[in-house]
């Protein structure tokens, strides 16, 4: 199985078996997306472990697309590995960032990532502690230890004839 969700902010409690019982059913084989803003590798030391080891404690697998709240100095902090055809940074066996620009093959289905985002409130935070330049995809230098987005070439069309009334 493979479920998704987004925006944890550093709050991995959304996943107690209350608010997801589907995990009942879940095996470390299973997945579970988080479509970014993860936050739960904030700090980059050992104040981030509680939440990282609640997360590995759980039945399936996380995996995450950093989003607009990140701290990708800690991210690129961690090795690259290569899994399941992509780049990532294994945080924990079970808890696993997915790097941007990767193609990856889960039971049977390839994911795309791209993370990163326009952050609206990049005004009321701090440079390099709770904002950093890599955040925008479209306007962010390459980053200092992960790999650059990939670049894609438009798939061709077929002409379709353009009515003119």
């Amino acid at each position: 199985m493979i479920y998704a969700t987004g925006d944890l902010h550093g709050n991995s409690l959304r996943f107690q078996p209350q608010y997801f019982p589907e995990q009942a059913e879940m095996t470390k084989d299973d997945y579970m997306i988080v479509c970014g803003d993860f936050g739960c590798v904030w700090n980059g030391d050992k104040s981030d472990d509680p939440q990282l080891e609640r997360l590995e404690a759980l039945p399936f697998t996380v995996l995450f697309v950093d989003g607009n709240h990140e701290n990708f100095d800690a991210l690129g902090e961690y090795p690259v590995e290569q899994w399941h055809g992509g780049k990532v940074h294994k945080i924990r066996p079970h808890v696993i960032h997915l790097m941007r620009g990767q193609a990856f093959e889960l039971q049977g289905r390839t994911f795309f990532t791209m993370g990163g985002a326009q952050s609206h409130d990049s005004s009321t935070r701090m440079a390099r502690l709770t904002r950093f330049a890599i955040v925008n995809i479209f306007t962010s230098p390459a980053p200092r230890r992960m790999p650059s987005t990939a670049i894609l070439k438009p798939m061709k069309q077929k002409k379709k004839p353009m009515n003119c009334r």
